[in-house]
């Protein structure tokens, strides 16, 4: 069984503070707090993406195609389909 170990007192305190204030065990407050922290961080990384994509994919696209759908025929065009 692999073990964390703290040693910062600050960290320790806070860990303590919660365990105290919610009623579970510092083991359960360390995992909801690093849960939290995990879905922040994969908020973030969609909002790269979501970055990227205003910055390098709408970049290239013509102004008259933004903000509408293709049509059958600039979609069949594009995917070279007869």
């Amino acid at each position: 069984m692999a073990q964390v170990n703290l040693r910062n007192p600050k960290a320790v305190a806070l860990v303590e503070r919660l365990a105290v204030r919610t009623g579970k065990s510092k083991t359960a407050v360390l995992l909801a707090a690093l849960e939290a922290y995990e879905a922040d961080t994969a908020g973030a990384a969609l909002d790269e993406v979501l970055a990227s994509l205003e910055r390098d994919v709408h970049a290239r696209i013509r102004p008259v195609h933004l903000g509408r759908q293709p049509s059958r025929d600039e979609l069949e065009l594009e995917l070279g389909m007869p």
